[in-house]
């Protein structure tokens, strides 16, 4: 209840919205103000992150495994695969755009062929409920705004099986 009290006066705070009804013993209507301002933080980037948050998995020989989760209060994506296949990155997730599906990040960590540490890089993604396809357009930036400025034009959405600078998007299915 005390998160719920929290984000509630968040939303009161960002999007002004009033709960103070007419009638202070009407609990239908303090309900039904109650439930329109869970939904303006729903509605909210800051508070729901990527749409391709949560956990997933590209199944196959490698078998990869894609995190997209909030770590002590910042956006992460963490891939790995398994030692046959062996690799790990995490991303510092240092901006994103839902309606573009990008994201921006950091290389934080990573074994084999991750990412460089300290350098930053590009995403974008097509989603489809269950699934989502990634394609990394952007890599080995010295800065974020070099990796924001990249061009997506290698990331081909209507091309999942070539279309990622000539190789094919992963697919990763949610767990």
């Amino acid at each position: 209840m005390r998160k719920f009290s929290i984000l509630l006066s968040l939303c009161m705070l960002v999007t002004g919205c009033d709960l103070v009804v007419p009638n202070s013993n009407d609990a239908d209507q303090k309900q039904q103000n109650l439930i329109l301002a869970a939904a303006a933080i729903a509605a909210s980037n800051t508070f729901n992150g990527p749409e391709i948050a949560g956990n997933w998995n590209t199944g196959g020989a490698c078998a990869a495994t894609f995190t997209v989760s909030v770590v002590s209060n910042l956006w992460n994506a963490f891939s790995d695969a398994e030692a046959s296949c062996s690799f790990t990155a995490r991303h510092l997730i240092r901006d994103y755009d839902n309606s573009l599906r990008r994201y921006y990040y950091e290389c934080t960590a990573q074994t084999g062929f991750g990412c460089t540490v300290g350098q930053f890089g590009a995403v974008a993604w097509i989603y489809q409920g269950s699934s989502f396809y990634y394609c990394e357009y952007s890599f080995n930036q010295t800065t974020l705004a070099a990796a924001k400025a990249a061009s997506a034009s290698t990331a081909n959405t209507s091309n999942t099986a070539s279309g990622c600078a000539g190789f094919s998007w992963t697919k990763y299915n949610r767990l």
